[in-house]
């Protein structure tokens, strides 16, 4: 699952930094950058300091990917486990085999959550290139909503659910095994 969603999410960033260079010639030389809730911009930048900043702004969002190899080996080392929070952790890190499913579940959670992210960056590269060219107001769009619950839910949910998937120690201990 991870290989396809690197993928997703390498086609993505690609799809945006792609957007960014198609467009950019596109763009008049002072571009919204600020909207409020109906949709009118009420900020400003230069052509140029929006490159910039857009494409800063790709690379922080998605730069947890690149990095969250070396950081989970760091946190999941010896005497680096007392900065991990995670359900079990006792339990998870003891065996080889539970902690590359622990690493396996929460790179799942960061590149979905990094691939729901950068959909909302696209949408809102949408709303100022559709301002920019047209100067008509773009309202915001149910679904950037949609997405942004997505990724707050889903990386708050899914790795409590697949972590405590498997019995632990806690469960046990509270006689709540329920099973599945």
């Amino acid at each position: 699952m991870n290989r396809f969603l690197r993928l997703a999410w390498a086609l993505m960033v690609l799809i945006l930094v792609g957007s960014l260079l198609w467009t950019i010639d596109d763009l008049p030389n002072r571009i919204p950058t600020h909207f409020n809730g109906a949709g009118a911009p009420n900020g400003w930048s230069s052509k140029s300091t929006f490159f910039w900043t857009w494409l800063l702004t790709i690379a922080v969002a998605n730069i947890w990917v690149v990095v969250f190899p070396w950081l989970s080996r760091w946190l999941t080392s010896e005497k680096n486990r007392k900065y991990l929070s995670m359900p079990n952790k006792d339990h998870w890190l003891s065996d080889p085999e539970l902690r590359a499913y622990a690493m396996r579940v929460l790179e799942t959670t960061f590149l979905v959550t990094i691939i729901l992210s950068d959909v909302i960056l696209m949408m809102a590269f949408r709303s100022i290139y559709g301002y920019s060219t047209t100067h008509v107001p773009h309202p915001i769009h149910w679904s950037l909503f949609v997405f942004l619950g997505a990724a707050v839910v889903f990386a708050l949910v899914y790795p409590l659910m697949a972590l405590r998937k498997t019995a632990g120690p806690a469960s046990s201990q509270t006689g709540g095994a329920s099973g599945g």
